[in-house]
This record gives C-alpha cells, sequence and structure tokens, in this order.
C-alpha cells in the first residue's frame, strides 16, 4: 500500500485531530482526508457502495481494499511511521469503548505512537473501563 484516503464525518472531534497530526507525523504512506457526507462521495468513489451509511470512518487503499469501523482505524494507526505495533494491539482490544478510547488518546497525542503499546498505557497510567486485551 502507497495511499490510503479516509473518509470520516468532517466535523467530528477525531477528524480534526487526525488531520492535526498528518501535519505533525510522518506516514508509511500518503494520507487524504475526506469528508464522508453526502452522495458525491459515493459517486467519485463506486467502491464504497456496500459501506454503511452509519459508518464513522472508512478507508480506502490504493490496493482497492475498504474497511469501515474498527478495521479503518488499525489501517490509520498502521500508516503512522511506528504505527505497526499499535496496529496490532488494537487488533487485541475486545471491548469498543476501550478502543475508543485508546484511539482518542493516540490521535490526541495522550498515547505515544512510537512508544511500544505496554509500556505507553503504564507511562501513562492507562486504565480503561473495559480492558479486554488478549495475550
Amino acid at each position: 500500500m502507497k495511499r490510503l484516503i479516509v473518509f470520516l464525518d468532517s466535523e467530528s472531534a477525531k477528524a480534526r485531530a487526525l488531520r492535526r497530526l498528518l501535519a505533525r507525523r510522518e506516514w508509511r504512506v500518503d494520507i487524504e482526508i475526506l469528508p464522508m457526507q453526502g452522495r458525491t462521495v459515493r459517486m467519485c468513489y463506486p467502491e464504497l457502495g456496500h459501506v454503511s451509511e452509519d459508518a464513522d470512518i472508512v478507508s480506502l487503499s490504493d490496493t482497492g481494499l475498504v474497511e469501515e469501523g474498527r478495521a479503518a482505524w488499525r489501517t490509520v494507526i498502521w500508516a503512522f511511521k511506528g504505527g505497526v505495533p499499535w496496529s496490532d494491539f488494537l487488533g487485541r482490544i475486545g471491548a469498543d469503548e476501550a478502543f475508543d478510547e485508546l484511539v482518542n488518546d493516540l490521535l490526541s497525542g495522550r498515547l505515544d505512537i512510537n512508544e511500544e503499546p505496554r509500556a505507553a498505557l503504564a507511562r501513562a497510567d492507562f486504565t480503561p473501563r473495559a480492558m479486554a486485551v488478549g495475550a
């Protein structure tokens, strides 16, 4: 993968945080953030035809892979330089609430994406309400 298009609600806090990160961080691939609203998106990107209308995030790679929800967030985190361990770690999070909390903390900078996940969580004293992590 060399390019990733991320579709988000353009007014959401996550979209604003992701835009700030685009300006400050190095990425493994080129990333473009586009608004998810409207039929125009689906007309311009027919690959999104099967995506749920309620999806909060959708990613489309230059390889044609379309992901939504948690899978799309994992791909976005993977796209950060240093994000692979976090993407793998997020794949083992069972509870949606804990997953969302981790993504928000990574986007806000509360957790450092360049730090190993368990070390970063220990340093930040991160104790989400429903941390169900596999070994």
